[in-house]
């Protein structure tokens, strides 16, 4: 089973650690901190640095993920909230 994404209802300070929590769980909160290491133009570069650039930018996209299903589920809670209203005539 896994962890549900914390739902923000307002309350940032503490969305904002439940978030956190969550992020460290999953092993992410390292990438919202120090960000993915940029490659110097002309460095060396193995064959290790490589899988460990490319799963960094995984993880980046799954945070990325997470904070867009958030906004996403936020966005149609405010929408359906207020469609059935106009739909009635009701403003």
């Amino acid at each position: 089973m896994q962890p549900a994404i914390p739902k923000f209802y307002g309350h940032y300070d503490h969305w904002a650690k439940l978030m956190e929590n969550f992020l460290r769980s999953k092993q992410y909160w390292n990438l919202v901190e120090q960000g993915i290491a940029k490659v110097v133009d002309g460095a060396a570069f193995s064959a290790e640095d490589a899988k460990f650039l490319e799963e960094q930018k995984l993880k980046d996209l799954k945070i990325k993920i997470i904070f867009i299903r958030l906004l996403i589920v936020r966005f149609w809670i405010l929408f359906l909230m207020t469609r059935p209203l106009r739909i009635f005539g009701i403003q």
